[in-house]
């Protein structure tokens, strides 16, 4: 770790790469072995290592039923918006490796690897960004702790792609005429997964944002309200309803902000909520009502603040609880915010490298991050136990572990369901009772970390 910490360092070396000889010590100890590029490949490997082995939950029962027996499975079982390509991933992890769950991590991991990938090109190829800032902001993003989900939840793994391809378009550079085809197969497979997506078309526009005309600024800001409308109104549509909420759109800046802690009361949820509807109002005048002015940065940047606070504020909007996996593009436009930024003050380094340890320590001993392997191995273990028995119309589970909010019958229904390929009832503790059904002796655990009324928003994963 100490090596990968080293060569993040390098954040402060031109795009270049050239710089002063080391005349104080040639040791080989002293000398970098590995690429800020390869720092950052590591550093990816280790905070996604925990995926490794993670199970199913909660929601990621009924895409596999889908994906397992699509003929007996519920309509609208894989969520409220049509995924198709979200749908064909499942059926390729079961292909794969049949109903074990490596196989949909593992298509998840390819996908964070596209996703930084072309994030790394983006920096390089059309900001300058030199590696160490590259990876030194990467690196913040891929460990983000509002990125638990994404990081361990297979069926949180369709925003990852969604973003991962969107900015394999944006990495490519002008569009010519071979490649209009690729550009537009790869958008559509970035919407077919999470229409947020969309967002990411405003990096292309970033370099000519950057010394543009008021008239063109209001323009741009204008199609991208228009569109980021458009994306919210069809969210809106498929999810249920709308209510505007400063509350959520305060616990959203707060998980952007600062992930770790304990739970926000609700007048701070309420004062950062209106903090980020200022800030953003603010943004937004000043963005498009200041004139170009040659050599002067940050416009560019701007812009993808603009967008990210915008999606971060759209959280109070939408009829769904606030979670990190809805945050995933934000943090991506924040990440390479930060990095450009490291490019120009690369005496903020220390501070990223020490909000990378906490990082780390929040991804294998965070309480988030503690109860999603729980639960994920509660309930394969249910999953595996069903697995073994003769179906049947109904099952009584004796002595369930303590789910949390996740302690009701119709979420191990799901479970159950999956396992026999049919709708299943099923009661907790049928005790003496008389039930002509089978029973099973739940063998599982789950540590309780949080309870309903402070995280209410994992209780399911429909939009």
């Amino acid at each position: 770790m100490r090596s990968i910490m080293g060569v993040f360092s390098l954040a402060h070396l031109p795009a270049s790469g050239h710089h002063e000889p080391m005349t104080t010590s040639t040791s080989p100890s002293s000398i970098p072995r590995s690429s800020p590029g390869g720092a950052l490949a590591l550093w990816s490997a280790v905070v996604l290592l925990p995926a490794v082995g993670m199970g199913y939950l909660r929601d990621d029962w009924l895409l596999l039923w889908s994906a397992l027996s699509p003929e007996t499975a519920p309509e609208g079982a894989t969520g409220v918006f049509p995924r198709p390509l979200a749908a064909a991933q499942w059926k390729m992890a079961v292909a794969l490796g049949g109903d074990a769950p490596w196989a949909m991590h593992l298509l998840a991991g390819v996908g964070w690897a596209v996703l930084l990938a072309g994030a790394w090109i983006w920096l390089g190829q059309r900001r300058a960004v030199p590696p160490g800032a590259r990876a030194l902001g990467l690196a913040w993003f891929v460990g983000h702790g509002a990125l638990v989900e994404p990081r361990l939840w297979a069926a949180a793994a369709n925003g990852v792609w969604a973003a991962a391809l969107a900015v394999l378009v944006v990495s490519m550079g002008p569009l010519h005429r071979r490649k209009w085809l690729l550009a537009l197969l790869l958008w559509t497979g970035a919407l077919f997964h999470r229409v947020d997506a969309l967002a990411l078309a405003v990096l292309p526009l970033v370099p000519m944002l950057s010394g543009a005309t008021g008239r063109r600024r209001t323009l741009v800001a204008l199609s991208l309200a228009g569109g980021g409308a458009l994306g919210l109104a069809w969210m809106i549509s498929r999810g249920g309803g709308w209510s505007f909420d400063l509350m959520d759109a305060g616990r959203a800046l707060r998980l952007v902000l600062l992930p770790y802690g304990p739970v926000a009361p609700p007048w701070a949820r309420q004062a950062l909520g209106g903090v980020a509807l200022a800030g953003l109002l603010l943004l937004s005048c000043q963005l498009v009502l200041r004139g170009p002015k040659p050599g002067r940065r940050g416009d560019g940047e701007g812009w993808l603040v603009w967008v990210a606070g915008s999606i971060v504020l759209a959280q109070g909007l939408v009829d769904w609880a606030v979670a990190g996996r809805y945050l995933l593009v934000p943090l991506l436009l924040g990440a390479l915010v930060l990095a450009i930024q490291l490019s120009r003050h690369p005496r903020w380094r220390g501070v990223v490298l020490v909000y990378l340890m906490v990082e780390l320590v929040a991804v294998y001993f965070g309480h988030s991050s503690s109860e999603l392997r729980s639960v994920a191995q509660a309930e394969t273990s249910l999953y595996r136990q069903a697995r073994a028995m003769a179906p049947a119309e109904s099952l009584g589970i004796i002595d369930p572990p303590r789910m949390g909010w996740q302690s009701s019958a119709a979420d191990l229904e799901n479970i159950v369901s999956t396992a026999w390929g049919r709708e299943v009832g099923v009661r907790l503790d049928p005790g003496d009772e008389a039930f002509p059904w089978p029973r099973l002796r739940w063998e599982g655990a789950v540590r309780r970390w949080t309870g309903p009324a402070e995280q209410p928003e994992s209780t399911n994963l429909n939009p």
